[in-house]
């Protein structure tokens, strides 16, 4: 699907305004214009290049078009995830009860009226 030109802007200007002031600064140095199309799509490709200076696994699969490596990698992280989801929720679990025995056991010592 292709951006029309006012997409185009759109998605530059979000991205761009979410940079830091000293990131914008830089941009506008090496060439960030958002007016007209072929400042435009240039202006992206920089946003580009200064946003993916961290790249992960995940993203090099991509870009290197092997898609069953990157899906791979993200189930890999799913179930990496969900195993310390449910491991947390165990903790909270087990908090929780002996949170709710001390509790009695303070009810007990102590009697309501």
């Amino acid at each position: 699907m292709d951006l029309s030109y006012k997409e185009w802007q759109s998605r530059n200007t979000k991205l761009f305004t979410s940079l830091s002031q000293q990131q914008r600064q830089e941009l506008r140095e090496r060439g960030y214009h958002n007016i007209s199309w072929k400042k435009v799509k240039s202006s992206w490709e920089l946003l580009q290049k200064s946003i993916h200076t961290v790249t992960s696994i995940f993203d090099i699969h991509i870009q290197r078009g092997n898609i069953t490596d990157a899906i791979n990698i993200s189930l890999l992280e799913v179930e990496r995830f969900s195993k310390v989801a449910k491991a947390s929720i165990n903790e909270l679990k087990q908090n929780s009860q002996k949170m709710t025995n001390r509790a009695n056991k303070i009810l007990d010592k102590y009697k309501v009226l």
